[in-house]
């Protein structure tokens, strides 16, 4: 169990090191960057109006009833 203890606390302490490091070696203005572009890539997709599936997928949608099969 003592084993378990350390190995999470430094498991906790090296995500923390991480966590602040990515904070001070990313700039500010990159992640503004990137949440933009993300919008803007959500409004490109145009939503379906679910009676006809989307290629490439094995899902259907029907109603509130999802049903599956491979196409």
């Amino acid at each position: 169990m003592p084993k378990l203890l350390a190995f999470a606390a430094a498991a906790a302490v090296v995500f923390g090191l991480m966590f602040l490091a990515g904070r001070a070696l990313v700039p500010e203005s990159a992640v503004n960057d990137w949440n933009r572009q993300v919008r803007e890539a959500e409004q490109d997709h145009s939503g379906s109006d679910g009676d006809t599936p989307e290629r490439g997928t094995g899902v259907q949608s029907h109603g509130t009833s999802m049903e599956g099969g491979m196409q």
